[in-house]
């Protein structure tokens, strides 16, 4: 049954402003907090005051199984917000609300994904000189091919299957990253320490302060040392980000928020992806990886491997007032973050960590590749159950 988006849901048109930022409070859902796969990532979310958050959310206030999507910059994101989410719309994000029986609100969020709906939504972009979107005053207007309530309830079960795999692994993954941070916390982040010159520093959550009067307090043969001391560059990259296809199993590490993934690998082992536009970023992995050529990838020396990732991304924060510099895009100046002093402890600590973090690692490169599997097992089906292709039994 062909049938217009007005007939089964209610679109609404997010905020076209941006409010004060807030380390706490409601969410400011924004583009970023969803990614290509059509998953949410409150943790890449901003917030906002209680006070901003009624004013935000006058046009409508976002619920539970309402759909976002992307209509300008980035487009063609879609996802469906989970139970108990209390936030607004971001800039450039729009919602739509089912009303109708006849539709299985999954089963509309993944027709948003199919090839039919992504072809058809391509030749309505409006391109602009900055930008690109779609309009989402002529959105209720598109129609779909709107199969019978059980049919699309059989398609969800298969593809819900999927997807609840796939939550359940991130849901490991953040239980793998909380047990690692807070040993990595109690074992390094406790101390103060002089550098090599018996100056004293404070340590601030793995960035180092300079204060004369300081009484440091270490670990015997812990000491500080300066990064560029402590790290090994790897080869600048050739690949552009607009080069890669998304295919394969090598992850393609890039400046922006999401790993895409690819077939040509750079380096292997334990590595570090820094972002060197924009805003400060450090990712790390373990096994076989690409990156792009916006990114700066390195590795440590004298078995560090293990403990850098996790100490940088200590202090990203303050990596991104210091390091990140320009008047329009803002770049990582490496000099500024090579000559930056960090605290080394001893080997017997290091190489100690280096055990249990080898473990997280490699237990997350394995959650990783299956999600990855995953996504694109659903994204293979997807068309085919839509069209037919692919029975139900």
């Amino acid at each position: 049954m062909r049938i217009k988006i007005e007939d089964i849901a209610d679109v609404f048109d997010g905020p076209h402003a941006t409010p004060t930022k807030t380390k706490k409070g409601p969410y400011y859902l924004g583009i970023n907090a969803i990614s290509d796969d059509g998953k949410i990532d409150l943790g890449n979310s901003a917030h906002l005051s209680d006070e901003d958050y009624v004013k935000w959310t006058k046009r409508v206030e976002p619920r539970e199984n309402d759909i976002v999507f992307s209509y300008e910059a980035t487009l063609g994101r879609y996802a469906i917000l989970p139970k108990n989410f209390h936030g607004s719309l971001g800039r450039r994000l729009a919602l739509i609300r089912v009303k109708s029986p006849k539709v299985n609100v999954k089963w509309l969020y993944y027709y948003f994904y199919s090839p039919i709906w992504k072809k058809f939504i391509a030749n309505r972009i409006v391109y602009g000189s900055t930008v690109n979107r779609i309009s989402v005053d002529d959105f209720p207007n598109y129609e779909i091919d709107l199969p019978e309530r059980q049919l699309q309830d059989r398609m969800v079960n298969v593809l819900s299957d999927i997807d609840e795999k796939y939550d359940l692994n991130n849901h490991m993954l953040d239980l793998l990253q909380d047990g690692i941070s807070e040993i990595f916390d109690h074992w390094f982040l406790q101390y103060d320490f002089p550098d090599e010159n018996n100056k004293a520093y404070k340590n601030n959550g793995g960035q180092l302060k300079y204060e004369p009067k300081l009484q440091c307090k270490i670990p015997v043969n812990w000491h500080a040392q300066k990064i560029e001391n402590v790290i090994k560059q790897n080869s600048k990259s050739r690949i552009s980000v607009k080069t890669v296809n998304n295919q394969g199993n090598i992850p393609f590490f890039t400046s922006g928020e999401n790993v895409l993934y690819t077939s040509e690998p750079l380096v292997n082992g334990m590595n570090m992806f820094l972002n060197t536009g924009g805003n400060a970023d450090v990712k790390s992995y373990y096994g076989s990886a690409s990156y792009s050529t916006d990114t700066w990838s390195i590795t440590a020396k004298n078995g560090l491997e293990y403990y850098l990732p996790f100490l940088f991304d200590k202090f990203k924060s303050s990596m991104d007032q210091v390091f990140f510099q320009g008047t329009g895009l803002r770049h990582l100046q490496k000099d500024l973050f090579l000559n930056h002093w960090i605290c080394i402890p001893d080997n017997d600590t290091v190489n100690a960590f280096a055990i249990i973090a080898d473990n997280y690692f490699k237990k997350r490169t394995l959650i990783l590749h299956e999600n990855n599997k995953l996504m694109h097992m659903r994204n293979y089906l997807i068309p085919l159950l839509l069209t037919g292709q692919c029975k139900i039994i």
